[in-house]
């Protein structure tokens, strides 16, 4: 495709009933952000940064709801760090806030800067986990999320392969109407770029169009955070709008937010 890079960074995820792992040669983690941002609970009053995540608690929470006992590396072409936790262990001191550091020791960097990037290893995981995964269904299930969710990022910017198997974008369904055209409007609100867009749905391979596939999306930043919704947060169902019903299977919106402030 027209504008794919053949070399592109890459994310390995493996799951199975032993371990949740991730790896990917995307140029690590500096041990300076480790140490201030990415092994904190939240950010600090005044933080600002031009990334997707908003809170900080996303991969703590993440790490947490897997498993017991996790492993973290990377190494840049400056730096590197090691992380090891036993949060089963972990968990049972709270007596000063200093118990809730992660503990992280310097490592050497990388050689090169195809060796610079980040390894995450969970196991131990929990019950309620490996049952989700014996029942077959969450590697389908995480592959469909990660095409939707990062469409305009994947095979572009970055490859993820799931249990060796790449995950191709799903890209919006929009198309150009036969007749009339598609409507545009552009927003600027308090440091927010908006642009919404309504339009026809791409018809499938019988010319049909998917009616799971209709309704609003909402792109945040580059990231897909709502995908053919039909309910209430979009309008639908809100007089004088209404609810959505089989007729409106050839609608598609999209409404992008863009800022350098993600919490905006």
């Amino acid at each position: 495709m027209k504008g794919r890079i053949s070399h592109l960074p890459t994310i390995h995820v493996s799951l199975s009933e032993k371990a949740f792992e991730i790896q990917d040669n995307c140029g690590g983690i500096d041990l300076d952000d480790a140490l201030t941002e990415a092994f904190n609970f939240g950010h600090p009053i005044g933080w600002k940064s031009e990334s997707l995540g908003v809170y900080g608690v996303g991969l703590k929470r993440a790490l947490f709801k897997l498993g017991d006992h996790f492993e973290i590396s990377s190494k840049t072409l400056k730096n590197g760090f090691r992380c090891e936790l036993d949060v089963s262990q972990w968990v049972k001191n709270d007596e000063s806030l200093k118990d809730w550091e992660i503990p992280i020791t310097e490592q050497p960097q990388a050689a090169s800067l195809s060796s610079a990037g980040t390894k995450i290893c969970v196991d131990r995981l929990h019950e309620e986990v490996i049952s989700r995964i014996k029942t077959g269904t969450v590697e389908s299930s995480l592959c469909r999320f990660i095409a939707t969710t990062f469409c305009f990022f994947l095979e572009r910017y970055v490859r993820i392969l799931v249990n060796g198997q790449k995950v191709e974008p799903a890209p919006i369904p929009t198309s150009k109407p036969s007749r009339g055209s598609i409507s545009f409007e552009r927003i600027a609100d308090d440091g927010v770029q908006i642009r919404v867009i309504a339009t026809i749905a791409a018809q499938d391979d019988t010319r049909h169009f998917d009616q799971t596939r209709a309704g609003w999306y909402v792109v945040c930043n580059g990231r897909v955070v709502l995908s053919a919704d039909k309910s209430d947060i979009t309008g639908w169902g809100i007089p004088p709008m209404p609810t959505f019903q089989p007729k409106f299977r050839s609608f598609v919106g999209v409404v992008f937010f863009e800022s350098s402030d993600p919490m905006l």
